[in-house]
């Protein structure tokens, strides 16, 4: 009976490191299950704030669109104004240019008027002394014929 009895204390002993050995396994597969359901969480809770973000993106698609739109149009018209200020730019300049010969040229004509005066100025110096000359000797024949 002993013997039974030492050979069932063997088995249970036996059975219990077994059932011990099993409840390990299975809380650490519990642990691991418990660890991969709480990352399967987080991994639930990104997406739905993923899908909760495509549905506001969504919502928000044609008034996203329409500021595009607006924002485009506004795009175009000033780079048509920038056009017309390229333009402007160009037409200033070319008539700076313009202004600037034409400038160069009077000056140029300036100086000949200039040139011409001065020219004229002794003409008539040397005029004006012929014509005392004139006046001088007129004085002079006059004088002499009242004698």
């Amino acid at each position: 009976l002993e013997s039974d009895l030492a050979n069932d204390k063997s088995r249970l002993e036996l059975v219990n490191s077994e059932l011990r050995s099993t409840t390990d396994r299975q809380r650490k597969s519990v642990q691991e299950l418990g660890g991969q359901l709480q990352t399967a969480r987080e991994e639930l809770a990104v997406q739905e704030q993923k899908a909760k973000a495509a549905e506001d993106l969504e919502r928000r698609l044609p008034a996203l669109r329409q500021e595009y739109e607006q924002a485009l149009r506004s795009l175009r018209a000033k780079e048509g104004t920038v056009s017309d200020l390229e333009a402007t730019v160009e037409r200033t300049s070319s008539v700076r240019s313009a202004l600037e010969s034409a400038e160069a040229e009077t000056q140029g004509k300036l100086q000949q008027v200039e040139s011409r005066n001065a020219q004229l100025q002794g003409r008539i110096q040397v005029a004006e002394g012929e014509v005392s000359r004139f006046k001088a000797e007129i004085a002079h024949y006059s004088q002499s014929l009242s004698d």
